[in-house]
Parts: C-alpha cells; structure tokens; sequence
C-alpha cells in the first residue's frame, strides 16, 4: 500500500498479487481479511467502486479480533466509497449508528465520557 500512497499503481498490483501467493503459506490468522482490504482500496482508487464495496463486505467474514486494535473498521472504508459513489446518506446512516453505538457505551459505563 506504501506504493499505491506514492502513486505507483503498477508496483502496488504487484507486490498486493505478491503477498496473495505468500498470505497462502502464512499462518497469520488476520492476513486474508487485510489482503480484501488492501484490494478493496485500489479497486476504490481506480474508480470501480462496486468491487470495492464487495471486497470490503468480503473481508468482514474474515476478520479477526486480535491485539492490533483495527482503527479503520470496514463501516468507515465503505462510508468513504458510498460518499464518492454520491451516496450520502448511506454514509451518513453509518455514522449516525455508530455515534448512536458509543454514545450507549457510554451511558451503560462501558465507555468514560470525553
């Protein structure tokens, strides 16, 4: 992904198809739900958001729950393509139920005030 930040679409594709053969021989629990993702943010990039939308809902099955906290949950990376797809509301409809989600954290104690 370092690549595709630097622009270099064709270097991403390869080192992403690289880490596909070798996440086959990995024993990292998490690694086919990063690869979706990965996909999922070029595909996004070269406009074909639908395959995009679909590798993110693939990847949800899955993930993982592990020590590294996932600070960009998949509901976050589809509101992003749902706004470009002009979708506002759906993005809009996905952080009203999470702010709606913590602020019930909140209330029960499960999470402190800020």
């Amino acid at each position: 992904m370092l690549y595709h930040e630097l622009g270099d679409r064709e270097a991403a594709t390869q080192h992403l198809l690289k880490s596909r053969e070798l996440g086959k021989q990995s024993t990292l629990s998490d690694w086919p739900y990063r690869w979706r993702r990965a996909q999922a943010r070029l595909k996004e990039s070269d406009g074909d958001l639908e395959a995009a939308l679909d590798l993110l809902d693939g990847a949800k099955s899955f993930y993982v729950r592990n020590t590294v906290p996932d600070s960009r949950p998949i509901g976050a990376l589809k509101a992003r393509v749902y706004v470009k797809q002009g979708g506002l509301t759906k993005a809009l409809d996905w952080v009203h139920n999470r702010y709606q989600a913590v602020a019930s954290a909140r209330a029960w104690g499960i999470l402190p005030a800020i």
